[in-house]
């Protein structure tokens, strides 16, 4: 085992309110009040790329580009709110540079000693989320674009988690066997299921365990330890 594919939002860093709170937080600004956060929140458990994860960007875009396609749902959102369609086009192209604004974005306390602990133990830090095609500039901002070897954003890639093609563009472009990674994440849909079908073993993080997945920590407390188990599982079949 030699690379450790990071999940990105809830696994390494989440910002506060995500998608609603961004949305919510330009209306706000607009002086628009009778319009509450849990009035967005349904409308953003549909419509991004990764609510269709098996149809490739290309076919959902149009020629469009990612903003372009998702300002549109934006707008649409904001339209079904009560805003009338100049309005909320307007606020939907500010979605984007509200929703990097690095006021808003976090990291996990235990994100940092466990990547370095990574590195001394040689091993290779990548990212590979659902996310917005800049998410290297969220990650340069939090100050740890440093712990990591190559950033995969479905943004760019055109593909979403946890469909097999995601994972095959990750593993194609590394140059990489697929014995030689784990998957960690929040999702057990996007990184356990996705990974394991893609026959790449995988850790559940932070989320409750409902599933009772064998491989599981709540925190990254101890996540080597899992890492060197999952290692001694593949040697163990490779050895066979």
């Amino acid at each position: 085992m030699k690379y450790l594919f990071w999940d990105f939002d809830h696994t390494l860093g989440y910002r506060d309110g995500m998608w609603s709170e961004t949305l919510h937080s330009i209306l706000k600004r607009h002086e628009i009040h009778n319009i509450d956060l849990e009035d967005i929140r349904p409308f953003v458990n549909i419509g991004f790329t990764w609510h269709s994860p098996e149809t490739p960007h290309n076919l959902l875009f149009n020629g469009k580009t990612w903003w372009e396609y998702m300002n549109e749902y934006f707008a649409e959102i904001y339209e079904k709110l009560g805003i009338n369609k100049t309005q909320a086009i307007k606020y939907a192209s500010q979605v984007q540079n509200e929703y990097k604004d690095l006021e808003k974005w976090h990291l996990y306390d235990d994100v940092i000693p466990t990547l370095q602990d990574a590195i001394k133990n040689n091993y290779k830090n990548i990212i590979i989320s659902n996310h917005i095609p800049e998410l290297h500039e969220i990650i340069n901002q939090l100050n740890i674009t440093e712990y990591f070897e190559e950033i995969y954003t479905s943004g760019k890639i055109g593909h979403e988690k946890p469909s097999l093609k995601f994972y095959a563009h990750v593993i194609n472009d590394l140059k990489i066997e697929k014995t030689e990674c784990v998957m960690i994440g929040d999702s057990y849909n996007d990184d356990i299921a996705g990974a394991l079908r893609a026959d790449i073993q995988a850790i559940l993080v932070r989320k409750p365990n409902d599933k009772n997945y064998k491989l599981y920590s709540p925190d990254f407390r101890g996540i080597l330890k899992i890492i060197r188990k999952v290692s001694t599982m593949e040697e163990s079949i490779f050895v066979n």
